[in-house]
């Protein structure tokens, strides 16, 4: 006899369910002392971290539980450094991406400052007078290139160029460009910086975190570009060569949180407060350019580079304790001693290591070797520019 065939239909879920039951197994969960460990509750947060970064894909129904959600859950999926959001707490982490992608994709005229932009990048004083800053560059510099100003969060900056607009060109409000989503703790929302096209004209930008104001030009052009920029912060900025000691002393008081010190080899951005105090950006500036040339000795490239290598503190980074890249990335809790020449003099290795991984070539460093051959930028820098043999700096517990 033959038995009856049952066909059984799979009904494969949509995203917008897919998506609903995620959430609602997020909101279900009760957060412990560590990341959670069902796997139920790791995908839906994998999921829904990765969804919420594309707005226009979610239903919306899926938006409106979203939004209820962040509604009740406000405070807790606000990150601060004083409070960063962890690992442990899914739904938060969720919430917060969600908010985050929210925030940076409204139109400029509706940003309104974050909340959490006090507490990082950091406040301007109240009654800041705005400025216009008039500049020229040079195209065939490529890069991030700083227009002297801070846009305060939340408000509309003109940035108006003249002149051929090399095609790729764009604004960038925030030098802190890692995104953050995939560390344990957050302590700012993960995307914190904003990049607009550029076009020869008026560019309205925004950014409700607020941050330093750039233009980012692509390799591989000539030209001049004049660039008027309005209703800026004026930022601390000292450039090597041109700012004067006496200059420096009234810059290194402008009121935005975030300053810049740059040498046609390096560029540092630091914290404000870190170089108040700093009376000779000078000599500073010149150990760092030693310290470029002396990377470049090593890795057989000439002294002068089509582009200055940029180190910028940031509350936390994307990967490490340090990350190499343009730019080179390291902790806040660093900020003070990339301008702290006594320690700098007395051999270090974290900014050196990061600086030396932007110098390797893969004509000498095999797979995996990476960690190998940059060591040697950190031991010859040491003792070619702060005097110190290999066993003075090579051993547990220097930093």
């Amino acid at each position: 006899m033959l038995l009856p065939l049952i066909a059984w239909t799979l009904v494969a879920q949509s995203p917008a369910q897919a998506d609903l039951q995620a959430l609602d197994t997020l909101i279900q969960y009760t957060p412990t002392r560590t990341a959670p460990t069902e796997q139920a509750v790791q995908q839906a947060e994998s999921r829904l971290l990765n969804r919420v970064w594309n707005l226009q894909a979610l239903s919306e129904e899926v938006r409106k539980e979203l939004d209820a959600a962040l509604e009740q859950n406000r405070d807790r999926a606000t990150p601060m450094p004083s409070k960063p959001i962890r690992a442990n707490d899914p739904l938060a982490r969720v919430l917060c991406a969600y908010e985050n992608a929210k925030t940076l994709a409204l139109p400029v005229d509706q940003v309104r400052k974050f909340r959490t932009a006090d507490a990082f990048p950091g406040s301007i004083p109240e009654g800041t007078p705005r400025v216009t800053r008039s500049l020229s560059l040079d195209v065939a510099i490529p890069g991030r290139r700083f227009l002297e100003g801070y846009a305060a969060p939340g408000e509309v900056v003109v940035v108006r160029l003249s002149g051929s607009v090399p095609p790729g060109t764009r604004v960038r409000i925030g030098a802190h460009s890692d995104n953050i989503q995939r560390r344990d703790s957050w302590p700012r929302p993960p995307r914190i910086s904003k990049v607009f096209d550029a076009k020869e004209g008026e560019n309205r930008v925004a950014n409700p975190f607020g941050g330093l104001l750039y233009l980012e030009i692509p390799q591989g052009h000539n030209g001049r570009l004049q660039v008027v920029v309005e209703n800026v912060v004026p930022a601390p900025y000292y450039v090597h060569g041109k700012t004067t000691k006496e200059e420096w002393q009234l810059e290194r008081q402008a009121p935005a949180p975030w300053a810049e010190l740059e040498t046609s080899k390096l560029i540092l951005t630091v914290p404000s407060s870190v170089i108040r105090d700093l009376d000779d950006p000078v000599a500073l500036m010149n150990f760092w350019d030693d310290v470029m040339d002396a990377c470049a000795d090593l890795a057989t490239i000439p002294h002068e580079r089509l582009r200055a290598e940029r180190m910028v503190a940031d509350v936390q980074i994307s990967a490490g304790y340090m990350h190499a890249g343009y730019p080179i990335m390291v902790p806040t809790g660093e900020a003070k001693n990339m301008v702290d020449l006594n320690h700098l003099r007395n051999g270090t290795w974290g900014f050196f290591h990061e600086i030396g991984h932007n110098h390797q070539n893969p004509d000498w460093t095999f797979s995996g070797t990476g960690e190998v051959t940059v060591n040697l930028f950190s031991l010859y820098v040491n003792e070619k520019i702060c005097g110190k043999k290999w066993n003075e700096v090579w051993g547990e517990g220097f930093h």
